[in-house]
């Protein structure tokens, strides 16, 4: 994963980031898991 918890990106974060260029899928992918582990921390441990 990258830097950026963001699950949509800014175009500059790819280029700004070595691992969005070499694996975008799986960044993007550990984003998504992220964004639904914190969701659930959220609204159920919260």
């Amino acid at each position: 994963m990258s830097h950026a918890l963001l699950t949509q990106l800014p175009w500059i974060y790819k280029m700004a980031f070595k691992s969005e260029r070499q694996h975008p899928e799986e960044c993007k992918q550990d984003r998504e898991a992220l964004k639904t582990e914190l969701l659930h921390w959220v609204n159920d441990a919260w």
